[in-house]
């Protein structure tokens, strides 16, 4: 009788290459998002538009500001890896007709 051996790959550790955990890289990502009435005079979200600095968010929610029906600009830090953010994000800028979850 011969035995078969069947070689698998060991798991990877939940660490670095040097054996050293990795440590959970928080990132803040700055988000503009905007609302326009639909047919049925409810609001709607565009696409969420990414900017690179709180400043840059501003000035594109004060632009857009003019021609939609709300926008907000926000900032929410977390880790990008595994999709986890803040809950409450941090408002930068609000304008215009917005859902409840931005009003306060």
């Amino acid at each position: 009788m011969r035995a078969t051996i069947i070689a698998t790959k060991r798991p990877r550790a939940p660490c670095g290459a040097n054996g050293v955990a990795k440590i959970m890289a928080r990132e803040t990502v700055y988000l503009v998002q905007a609302f326009m009435l639909d047919n049925r005079k409810r609001l709607k979200p565009d696409k969420a538009v990414p900017c690179k600095s709180p400043e840059a968010a501003r000035r594109m929610a004060e632009r857009l500001a003019d021609s939609k029906t709300g926008v907000v600009a926000l900032a929410s830090t977390g880790d990008a890896e595994l999709g986890d953010y803040d809950d409450e994000p941090v408002i930068i800028f609000r304008a215009g007709q917005l859902p409840e979850q931005y009003e306060s």
